[in-house]
């Protein structure tokens, strides 16, 4: 049936009017050169120059060089269960953030990106590029006030054990005293560690020198402790290559202004600006941080939701790079609290962390750094 039917075909096309069948062999001829010309104007370049880098915990930015003529970009990810490539967004800028659980747990994963333009059926693709990305935790353990569990809190001790058990960080605090002193100390009362009575932030000069560490994990395998001042920990902390994290305790309260050029110039004096950061719990003291020069965060003792979305907007309203907030068995961290501080540019870090149960809990929620109680329990 077919056959005759081309036949039949045939025979009108012989058959007809020679002027008629020269002009429709022109306007196909025409048509095909117009096609074959048309074809490089819809075709798209393929993407090109398609890399990958961390920008916090499971969290990664793709990015390649932009196409001309084309509407956007669509992204697929490889689908270990299906064997297939699944899209997981379209973006107009050539590049994205992705959240990924694989890249999170330290697997690699493949992308691919392909440019398109036009929606639809009348839609044209580019050809596309594919990387494999992985091999990321972007975790950081923090020793709470050096290994508070194996020497004396705040101490020269304390930060010499957990540089020993493979911290490269630790966290300490700071108060100032009446004169302007800068030194570490933690508790709001003297008697714990000291055995002596007093508040910390009402000591004159140096005086706290006067004052040794008798009490706290360990006392007796570490004599002649004392508080260490602002100084000797940032020497301390350069000679041995360790990152420092400060807690400014007494600006909370007093807003002392005229300690911040000091705190600037012994950053300045042992060359750590890239290696301590400062933070605070007040936002009146946050603000005055931003005008310095120094590296910063913002720490909420609050566990509501509300109150860490808060502290958020804070933290990337005064230019800080690091919120810090609290952990609690009853409120935990979740995961949308730390995408919002990841897609305002600021990395996550919960203190109190004391159980490893916990570290698993803020791996998959996604917090960048984790400030330990206990110092060994990172390592299990």
């Amino acid at each position: 049936m077919n056959m005759k039917w081309i036949k039949s075909m045939l025979d009108r096309w012989i058959h007809m009017n020679k002027k008629l069948r020269y002009g429709m062999t022109g306007l196909l001829i025409c048509l095909l050169l117009g096609f074959l010309i048309l074809i490089p104007s819809l075709r798209l370049s393929p993407v090109s120059g398609l890399s990958w880098e961390k920008v916090n915990a499971g969290t990664i930015r793709l990015s390649w060089d932009p196409v001309e003529d084309c509407d956007g970009y669509i992204i697929r990810r490889y689908n270990k269960g299906k064997e297939t490539m699944d899209e997981v967004g379209r973006v107009r800028s050539a590049s994205i953030c992705v959240f990924d659980d694989d890249v999170n747990a330290n697997r690699r994963q493949r992308y691919a990106v392909s440019a398109f333009r036009g929606e639809g059926k009348s839609q044209i693709r580019s050809g596309e590029s594919e990387i494999r990305a992985g091999g990321l935790t972007g975790y950081e353990t923090i020793g709470h006030r050096g290994a508070m569990d194996l020497a004396p809190d705040d101490t020269i001790a304390s930060f010499e054990r957990a540089k020993e058990v493979g911290y490269t960080t630790f966290e300490c605090d700071l108060w100032t005293t009446t004169s302007g002193d800068l030194f570490i100390f933690h508790d709001p009362t003297l008697d714990h560690l000291t055995g002596k009575e007093g508040d910390p932030s009402k000591l004159s000069e140096d005086n706290y020198l006067m004052y040794p560490i008798i009490n706290g994990k360990n006392a007796d395998r570490y004599p002649a402790q004392y508080p260490p001042d602002l100084d000797e920990v940032l020497a301390w902390g350069r000679d041995h290559d360790m990152r420092i994290i400060i807690h400014m305790k007494v600006l909370n309260e007093h807003f002392d202004k005229a300690a911040y050029p000091k705190i600037c110039r012994s950053v300045k004096k042992y060359g750590m600006r890239d290696k301590v950061l400062f933070f605070t719990s007040n936002y009146r003291v946050s603000e005055q941080m931003s005008h310095y020069p120094l590296r910063t965060g913002f720490l909420t003792p609050f566990v509501s939701k509300a109150m860490r979305r808060y502290a958020i907007e804070t933290a990337a309203r005064n230019g800080c790079e690091l919120v810090i907030m609290r952990y609690q068995p009853q409120a935990p961290l979740t995961a949308d609290i730390n995408r919002l501080a990841h897609e305002k540019g600021l990395k996550t870090a919960v203190y109190n962390v004391s159980r490893t149960e916990e570290i698993r809990y803020l791996i998959n929620s996604r917090t960048d750094h984790w400030i330990l109680n206990r110092a060994l329990i990172w390592k299990r």
